[in-house]
């Protein structure tokens, strides 16, 4: 998985944006309940991810969902408070060897010039990108934007 950060200030809000790229790597010879799905439905390929893209976002956060690159509104399988933040997640189906990609999308009000990407506790780690720097989500990191 990869995850690019964008931020876009406006006069009264930032718009953010997450584009994750999903690539599903299994290889061949695994065991059904290894390779996905399982239990394998009927006419489901051997090897296809099935899985939810789950964002958790800052509890400032408005207008939280999550499209597919043409800016499509994805179907949300969750959304709503989780303490002090906010969740979305969508269904994605991944066939082995193929990539699927998302975006996350919402908006922060005027004044808000940070936030923490959380570590996601996958592996391997997510790699992700903002305003051409790369990190590793094995531990949280502080990005900053300019209103």
């Amino acid at each position: 998985m990869r995850a690019e950060l964008t931020v876009t200030p406006r006069d009264e809000e930032s718009d953010v944006a997450v584009l994750v790229e999903m690539r599903n790597n299994t290889p061949e010879g695994l065991p059904q309940y290894v390779a996905g799905p399982f239990p394998q439905a009927e006419g489901a390929a051997e090897g296809l991810y099935q899985g939810l893209l789950v964002a958790e976002l800052p509890h400032l956060a408005r207008d939280l969902h999550i499209t597919d690159n043409s800016g499509e509104r994805l179907d949300l399988a969750a959304a709503g408070p989780d303490g002090p933040a906010w969740v979305v997640a969508t269904y994605v189906e991944v066939p082995r060897g193929q990539s699927r990609s998302a975006v996350v999308r919402f908006r922060l009000p005027r004044g808000s010039r940070a936030l923490v990407v959380e570590p996601s506790a996958r592996v391997p780690a997510v790699t992700w990108s903002f305003t051409g720097r790369e990190w590793s989500d094995e531990v949280g990191h502080r990005v900053e934007w300019d209103e």
